[in-house]
């Protein structure tokens, strides 16, 4: 109970764990401006002597539309965190908190916001995470191909890459080229194609099986699936 008056005595207490290696935490209502769960980011990913042992953290809410922001500090602290899943993200500080994670394998965010739709990231271009292998990220439909480049480029070594995203970047060259540019060493390949506001003109599932099929797409045994139930398109190898 993140609500609880003993909550960040218990906090500070779990931090100091000498062999915590794993913290799975599910809340209901989550709010950023909780002091409990502000706390908790602070001592992860500030606090230099807090979870030093800590290899996975996994934070789930029932209302993953509330944005959270991870702290960040000019003493950087390097964690020993393997794997994050997050409900939420603003993008600008997911590729902020890169050089605190070096050792980040797995990088999970249910949903990937923008602090601004026209204000350029504020990320130094040298940030990038060269220990992840797999990436899953859910990206608002405001995203565009500038946004989803930059991202990828502080990814060069991934071998697994899933992301959810508008149907309007469904553009099967753009994903070529990208993948031929930044990704490379995909293997696997996971995309989800959603309509998150009605567009006039949208590819239709023809349409797609048409656009990747290249020799690019046929040589990586390229999937397209229709799936109704969600309202989606998915293309995966």
């Amino acid at each position: 109970d993140m609500a609880c008056d003993c909550t960040m005595e218990f906090l500070d207490e779990l931090a100091q764990l000498p062999s915590f290696e794993s913290l799975h935490l599910r809340v209901g209502h989550m709010s950023y401006s909780d002091r409990h769960l502000r706390r908790l980011l602070q001592l992860i990913f500030t606090e230099q002597q807090a979870f030093l042992s800590l290899k996975t953290f996994v934070l789930k809410c029932s209302n993953p539309g509330e944005r959270i922001a991870i702290p960040t500090t000019t003493m950087l602290k390097q964690t020993n965190l393997k794997s994050l899943i997050l409900p939420s993200l603003y993008m600008e500080n997911c590729l902020e908190i890169l050089p605190s994670i070096p050792h980040i394998k797995s990088m999970k965010i249910d949903r990937i916001c923008h602090k601004s739709h026209v204000v350029p990231f504020p990320v130094s271009p040298s940030i990038i995470s060269h220990s992840c292998t797999h990436l899953d990220l859910n990206v608002e439909h405001y995203t565009n191909w500038t946004d989803i480049e930059y991202l990828l480029e502080r990814f060069p070594n991934l071998l697994q890459l899933r992301i959810t995203c508008d149907f309007l970047l469904s553009n099967a060259q753009q994903w070529e080229a990208l993948l031929r540019k930044q990704c490379s060493r995909i293997r696997k390949f996971h995309i989800n194609f959603i309509h998150t506001y009605i567009v006039n003109n949208t590819a239709t599932y023809e349409d797609l099986q048409k656009s990747f099929s290249t020799y690019f797409w046929l040589d990586r045994n390229v999937e397209i699936v229709q799936d109704f139930e969600n309202c989606r398109l998915i293309v995966r190898f």
